[in-house]
């Protein structure tokens, strides 16, 4: 799959005072650039370690032909959480627990909350 860049960030959940500001400018200056109907992507890549390092959030969405966008292999085996209710904090909460738990093993590699117009969210994440 390859996603067309929008804007990115550099952030860290645990360290970053200043992380929700940076997520909710990031989407709200996105959002713009996309039209309702179309699904939008928030890719989490070029991990410093674990979900506790300093990570790149992009916002995109699908273009086969942008050749200079993210390309999300074909190759990597995901575990998706969904929810109805757009709250995507649950579970990137859920997908922390299941990690620390030895639920799942994370590659960190490409990660993505993918947003459909009708308020579903699945989070797809990278899994050895």
């Amino acid at each position: 799959m390859i996603l067309h860049k929008i804007k990115s960030i550099r952030t860290n959940n645990f360290n970053d005072p200043e992380m929700f500001s940076k997520v909710i400018d990031l989407w709200s200056k996105s959002v713009v650039n996309i039209p309702e109907n179309k699904i939008r992507y928030g890719i989490y890549h070029n991990y410093q370690s674990d979900y506790r390092g300093d990570y790149s959030l992009t916002t995109a969405i699908e273009d086969k032909n942008d050749m200079s966008g993210i390309l999300i292999p074909d190759s990597n085996k995901y575990i998706t959480y969904t929810d109805d209710s757009n709250d995507v904090s649950k579970l990137w909460k859920q997908v922390w627990l299941d990690e620390d738990n030895k639920k799942i093993i994370r590659k960190y590699d490409y990660d993505f909350e993918k947003y459909y117009p009708d308020g579903t969210v699945e989070v797809y994440i990278s899994v050895k």
